[in-house]
């Protein structure tokens, strides 16, 4: 008797292993949208995500590691003061040539880096204003994301933008991705990407400042950061009215 009892427990997990609730799982390295941006504490973990994404591997390139590709390869390569002998297989780099190939990987490296951030600082701002948590921590987080954004921004008119001097602004340059939609939109001039950019730091600093919170790491951005890249900005473009000026 207790062996036919035996097997029927065995038959009936059988019966219940194969209903299909049983095999709907989630993979536990992804967690849905909806969960990790539904209360400030999970949206502080986002913004830990984005600062970590600065300092990844991209496109299974070697040298394409997140910010400190884009300081060494665009940055100090390019300078006048930075070492290029023994160097003629980084010759595109150290002479900007790649511009002129459009499937360049050196071309497109930034573009693809920085709307990455920017993708997710605005899932981020998107969501986080009906997050559960307190408003201290939602106006932090929020002002952080915008801070990633208006960085990014400014990172790209750097580098896909005729500079102000040239133009007076007026050329096409970036694409000003301010939700989560992924559908074609027309490029923005520089003096609209320059707006938008002090927009957003004057919202994030308006933000850091009512919720009273400071960063709690070195590598996350926060007030400091925002007044930073504002300062960086009004150079950028008292320089280059000056210039404008002189030409004129």
């Amino acid at each position: 008797m207790k062996k036919y009892i035996f097997l029927l427990v065995i038959a009936a997990l059988g019966f219940t292993a194969c209903e299909k609730s049983y095999l709907d799982t989630k993979p536990e390295d992804k967690i849905d949208k909806e969960v990790i941006l539904g209360s400030s504490d999970y949206a502080k973990l986002a913004i830990n995500g984005i600062c970590r994404s600065m300092s990844m591997q991209y496109l299974g390139t070697q040298g394409m590691n997140g910010e400190g590709t884009i300081l060494n390869w665009y940055g100090t390569f390019t300078g006048n003061d930075a070492q290029k002998s023994n160097q003629t297989g980084w010759a595109p780099l150290w002479n900007s040539t790649y511009h002129q190939r459009p499937s360049s990987i050196y071309l497109y490296y930034p573009w693809f880096y920085y709307y990455k951030l920017v993708a997710n600082a605005n899932a981020v701002i998107s969501n986080i204003d009906g997050a559960v948590g307190t408003d201290a921590d939602k106006a932090f987080v929020k002002a952080q994301a915008l801070t990633f954004r208006a960085y990014s921004f400014f990172r790209l008119t750097q580098l896909y933008s005729y500079r102000w001097k040239d133009t007076q602004g007026n050329t096409p340059g970036i694409v000003l991705r301010l939700d989560e939609s992924t559908g074609d939109i027309p490029l923005s001039t520089l003096a609209e990407s320059y707006a938008q950019i002090y927009k957003d730091l004057d919202e994030a600093i308006k933000l850091y400042q009512q919720s009273g919170k400071d960063r709690s790491e070195y590598y996350e951005p926060g007030l400091e950061v925002a007044y930073a890249i504002m300062q960086r900005l009004h150079l950028l473009v008292r320089i280059g009215r000056l210039l404008q000026n002189t030409l004129l």
